[in-house]
């Protein structure tokens, strides 16, 4: 991480690792989940062709310092849709709800999509299908 800022304070390029791996264990990548790496790579041979499994050491610095906890309470009267997945592998329910919780507004709408894990929520149809849905019936009573 130190070289990379160097190189980039004096106009170098950014430095790039993998956005996943088949093999997390032998090889670094932002993020160490084998099904990332299948699901995107699935998702590249079919709607994503321009999906590029690469991220900047940058934001990976960037990632690791990242707390929603400054900003949630900043979102004042603004609607809010949440979608979470039951079954999440990859993020904290607890840290979710509890964003969600601290948002100061009333217009704001929790909605648990079942039966959903999170890389499921891009991959499987249904799950994508359960997500519109949620996001269309929200989107028209707001906008």
């Amino acid at each position: 991480m130190i070289r990379d800022r160097d190189t980039r304070a004096t106009g170098g390029d950014r430095s790039h690792i993998p956005h996943a791996t088949a093999e997390p264990w032998k090889d670094l990548s932002t993020w160490p989940f084998p099904e990332t790496f299948h699901t995107f790579s699935k998702i590249k041979g079919s709607t994503a062709p321009l999906y590029q499994n690469s991220s900047t050491v940058e934001s990976v610095e960037l990632l690791m310092r990242y707390d929603v906890g400054p900003f949630v309470r900043r979102v004042l009267d603004t609607a809010v849709l949440m979608l979470v997945a039951e079954g999440d592998d990859l993020t904290l329910w607890d840290l979710e709800i509890e964003a969600f919780n601290a948002l100061p507004t009333t217009a704001k709408r929790l909605e648990i999509l079942r039966s959903a894990t999170h890389m499921s929520v891009y991959s499987n149809e249904d799950n994508l299908r359960m997500a519109a849905g949620h996001s269309t019936a929200w989107l028209s009573t707001r906008l």
